[in-house]
């Protein structure tokens, strides 16, 4: 399992902007990515990320020579005029509560 982590800082001003690209972009999601979440730090209320999980490290590979959904995580950004920053996570262990 792979992880992609996006992140940028984005003013109050943009904020509702930021939200309403994500829930657009993410409506065109490929089908090997698992999960996509947005989330706002809690003490630095500026700072956005976009985590997305990959079902396997192939299906992000493929992604990113398609380049179909890293382009629409950062188009969030790019509505909103940043250029977000980029780092990718092999997942080592995991474990789901149901």
């Amino acid at each position: 399992m792979i992880l992609t982590i996006l992140e940028g800082h984005i003013t109050h001003e943009k904020w509702s902007t930021f939200e309403i690209a994500f829930r657009t972009e993410m409506k065109h999601f490929p089908t090997h990515l698992r999960e996509t979440i947005l989330i706002q730090d809690t003490t630095d209320k500026t700072l956005w990320r976009v985590i997305s999980i990959w079902r396997s490290e192939q299906d992000y590979e493929q992604a990113m020579q398609n380049t179909d959904h890293d382009t629409n995580a950062v188009n969030i950004y790019h509505a909103v005029g940043i250029e977000p920053t980029r780092r990718v996570f092999k997942a080592v262990a995991h474990h789901q509560y149901v």
